[in-house]
C-alpha cells in the first residue's frame, strides 16, 4: 500500500538511490554501468517531501557509507529543511545497517522501510529518480555536453522536475513549498560559449524546456491505476513464490 502523504512540509521524506547512466540507457536504475564524473561521483540520491514533492538531488559515490549519507544529509539538507520526523527508504544495506539504524533513533526520526516485493511503499521517492534522470539525460543531450559532466548539470535537472506541474497535485512542487517558481539565475554553462546573450539565453530555455518534457513524459509512464479495495471475505489468487516454508495446495 502507498505511504499515506502527510500535510506538514519536510517531517515525512522519501530517499532513494540511482546509478548515473548512458544517455541512451533505457533504465537508470537498473543499468550496472556507472558514468563516474571528473570529481568521482557516480550516482545521486533524492530526498523528497512528501508534502510537496520537493526534490533535492546530490551527487555521490556508490562506495559511499551509511556515515557519508548522514554527514550530507547534516550538511547540505537539514540545515535548509530541519530535520524530519519520518525517513521512508528502500531496503539497501546501508539503510539497514546499525549504524543508520540506530543513530536515526538518537535523534527521534522514525524508519520506513519498503516491504519485501512491495516496492510502491516508496514510488514517491522512486518516481522523482526517474524524472530528474529523464531530465539530466535531456539537459545534456541538448547542451551535447560530455556523459562524464553529468554533476554539473544534476542542480538543473532537479530545478527542471521541481517546477513542472504534477498530474496528481495540479500544481509544481516549487509552488507548494514556496509560493511560485522560482526564476532560473544565469545560464547553463559557467563559461558561456561565443555568443549573443539572447543567443545564449535562448538556447538554455529550450534545454531547460526540453528538461521538463521529459519529466512529464516520466510522470505519464508511471501513471498506474490505484490498487483496488478489498473488503474481508473477498476471494482473491495469491502469488506463493515468495511465501518461503508455507505448505501450499
Amino acid at each position: 500500500m502507498p505511504m499515506p502523504l502527510t500535510q506538514e512540509q519536510w517531517l515525512d521524506v522519501g530517499m532513494d538511490f540511482a546509478f548515473v547512466t548512458p544517455s541512451n540507457a533505457s533504465d537508470p536504475k537498473q543499468s550496472a554501468f556507472k558514468i563516474p564524473s571528473k570529481s568521482g561521483p557516480d550516482s545521486f540520491f533524492v530526498y523528497v517531501d512528501y508534502a510537496t514533492r520537493y526534490t533535492e538531488a546530490v551527487p555521490m559515490r556508490s562506495t559511499d557509507s551509511a556515515e557519508d549519507i548522514y554527514a550530507i544529509l547534516f550538511s547540505q539538507i537539514w540545515t535548509r529543511y530541519g530535520q524530519p520526523c519520518r525517513i521512508v527508504s528502500d531496503r539497501d544495506g546501508r539503510f539497514l545497517s546499525k549504524w543508520w539504524q540506530n543513530r536515526l533513533k538518537s535523534l527521534g526520526i522514525k524508519i520506513a522501510m519498503s516491504a519485501p516485493y512491495h516496492p510502491q511503499t516508496d514510488g514517491l521517492a522512486e518516481s522523482r529518480v526517474k524524472a530528474i534522470s529523464a531530465a539530466l539525460r535531456a539537459l545534456m543531450n541538448a547542451e551535447n555536453a560530455p556523459q562524464q559532466n553529468w554533476p554539473e548539470y544534476l542542480g538543473f535537472a532537479a530545478w527542471a522536475a521541481n517546477t513542472t506541474k504534477s498530474e496528481t497535485t495540479g500544481a509544481t512542487p516549487a509552488e507548494l513549498l514556496f509560493g511560485f517558481n522560482p526564476a532560473m539565475v544565469g545560464g547553463l554553462r559557467s563559461t558561456p560559449p561565443l555568443e549573443t546573450q539572447a543567443q545564449y539565453d535562448a538556447r538554455c530555455e529550450a534545454a531547460l524546456d526540453a528538461a521538463r518534457t521529459s519529466v512529464q513524459t516520466s510522470q505519464q509512464y508511471q501513471n498506474t491505476p490505484p490498487p483496488p479495495i478489498y473488503a474481508v471475505g473477498d476471494k482473491v489468487l495469491l502469488s506463493t513464490a515468495h511465501l518461503d516454508g508455507m505448505k501450499t495446495g
